[in-house]
This record gives C-alpha cells, sequence and structure tokens, in this order.
C-alpha cells in the first residue's frame, strides 16, 4: 500500500510542477521531452532553465524589467531617484483568479509605452517627466524565487502592485481589491499621477525601520537552511509519507483498543452466582409398566 501511495504522490507533485511552468511552443517540446523535463523537475524541484529562459523572453516581449533578489539594490536601492517602478509581485503560477491582475499590469505596460512614445514626440523630455517628475518603469518580481525582498515588504499573499520610489525607501500596494484590473486605467493612473494619492506604507518592521532586525533575522534563519535544499524533492516527499505513516499507526496502537473475542470474553461476561444457579429436569412420562400396576391397585381396592 505504501508503495502505491509514493508512486500517487510523485505523479501528483510532477504534474503540479508541471502546471506552474509558463507556456512553451507545442512544436519545440515534443512528448518525450516534456516528460523528460517534468521528471528532473520533480526529482530536482527547481524550474527548469528553458522555462526560465521562455518567461525572460516574455519580460523583454512586454518591456517589463524582471526584479529579483540580486538587482534589486543595484537598480532600486542603488539607482536614480527620480524613478518610479511599478513592480507586479506574483507567484510562480499565475492562478486563474490572479491572471486578470496579472494581464493588467501587461495591457498597462504597453499601454503606458505607447502614451509616452507620443508624448515623447510632442516633447524630448516628456518620458522623463511624466507621473508627477518621475521616470516610469514597469517591472515583474516572482514571489516564490525572490521571497528575500517579498519578505522585507511583508507580503504573504500575491499578487500586488508595489509602487516603489525615492529608491525604495517609499512604498505603495495595491491588492486586486483595491484597484479594477484594467490595463488602460492603469496606464492612466500612473500617467496622471493618482498613484501620489495613495499613502506610503509605513510599519516598524519594514525597510528602515526600528524592529526591521527582527525581519533580517527570519531570513537569515530561512537562509541556513539552504543546505536541505540540496535534497531532492521526491525524496523529502517519500521521508514525509514514511513518518507519517509511522506517526499514524503510532497513534492508532498507542490508544485503548477492545478486547478480542478469545482473549477476554470470560473478562467481559460475568458469570451468575452459585446460588442462582438451578438445574430445572424436565418430567419424564410414566412407563407402560407403571401404569399398569397403578391400575391393579385400584382394582384390588375396588
Amino acid at each position: 500500500m505504501l508503495k502505491w501511495s509514493f508512486l500517487l504522490l510523485c505523479l501528483l507533485s510532477a504534474l503540479a510542477v508541471r502546471a506552474s511552468w509558463p507556456p512553451g511552443p507545442e512544436e519545440t517540446q515534443p512528448l518525450p521531452a516534456r516528460l523528460w523535463t517534468v521528471a528532473q523537475s520533480a526529482w530536482t524541484g527547481k524550474v527548469p532553465e528553458d522555462v526560465i529562459a521562455r518567461r525572460d523572453r516574455d519580460d523583454e516581449e512586454v518591456g517589463v524589467v524582471r526584479l529579483t533578489d540580486t538587482n534589486y539594490g543595484p537598480l532600486v536601492e542603488h539607482g536614480p531617484e527620480d524613478i518610479l517602478w511599478v513592480v507586479m509581485v506574483h507567484e510562480e503560477r499565475v492562478t486563474p483568479a490572479a491572471k486578470p491582475f496579472f494581464d493588467s499590469h501587461t495591457n498597462g505596460t504597453r499601454i503606458y509605452r505607447n502614451l509616452s512614445a507620443n508624448l515623447t514626440t510632442a516633447s524630448p523630455d516628456g518620458l522623463s517627466r511624466e507621473a508627477n517628475g518621475k521616470k516610469v518603469i514597469w517591472a515583474r518580481m516572482d514571489y516564490n524565487a525572490e521571497w528575500k525582498t517579498c519578505t522585507r515588504w511583508l507580503i504573504f499573499k500575491p499578487p500586488r502592485l508595489v509602487l516603489i520610489t525615492d529608491q525604495g525607501r517609499s512604498l505603495r500596494f495595491l491588492s486586486p481589491t483595491e484597484i479594477r484590473p484594467i490595463g488602460e486605467g492603469w496606464a492612466k493612473y500612473i500617467k496622471q499621477g493618482d498613484w501620489t494619492e495613495l499613502v506610503p506604507w509605513t510599519s516598524s518592521f519594514g525597510p528602515g525601520g526600528e524592529r526591521a532586525w527582527l525581519v533580517e533575522r527570519y531570513i537569515s534563519f530561512f537562509e541556513s537552511t539552504t543546505g536541505f535544499r540540496s535534497v531532492p524533492a521526491v525524496v523529502w516527499m517519500f521521508i514525509s509519507g514514511v513518518l507519517g505513516k509511522i506517526l499514524l499507526e503510532w497513534m492508532w496502537t498507542s490508544g485503548s483498543r477492545a478486547p478480542t473475542e478469545s482473549s477476554g470474553s470470560s473478562a467481559r461476561r460475568p458469570s451468575a452466582p452459585s446460588s442462582a444457579t438451578t438445574t430445572a429436569t424436565a418430567p419424564t412420562a410414566p412407563t407402560v409398566r407403571a401404569t399398569r400396576a397403578k391400575g391393579k391397585g385400584a382394582n384390588k381396592a375396588q
């Protein structure tokens, strides 16, 4: 039973990993290659490089910058001060519920680029002086891969639209319930400077706060467990299944169990008291000889 459960868990995990990848051209992904990629990703627990390459090509086609934990410091914290970063924080697998929010960022990027191009034609300095004097850069960030930056922002449920100014010192957050998923509306919201009416996020646990060191300790603790990440995901799944089976068996056997019929029948059934035990004998029918003798005695008496 454990063997089949393990195989089923492997299959489900492989399907889940496959579903999290961005779609690629069918002609470049024959079935054997796709099966091999699924098996490889299920074993290593990492997204294949060709999937990352397709994601990068999509970013380049849309015209967004891919922010990571590595380049966030050089591009944002040590970059120019007059830049407004419009960042879409998304999951590795864009769920159907989050897809309209993600697509609005994509459409807003393209519409804003067209609006900026028209404005630049009329004014050479127009591109860099839109959105309340800020140069706008649209970007994306993977919530699962860039977990350090998202943890510093205290984001635990994507998607989120993050507006970054002042080299990362000023952050504004918008959730799907706070802005309608319309790309044209997003482009106008940024271009007309309406985003400035949104109050910047302030928290003692946020970047620059007096308790930000607690968040850094939290990040450092999880960084110290990176040695365990070299263990394949399938191995962790197998170990968790075995430990779960052992735990369930222990929980069942450690409790009180009903005695069996053979071992506990005498203990469960109280015997009746000896004084109350009577042996009832059925009356026997009189024999033919006794009946005849009785008849003769009656005749003599007469």
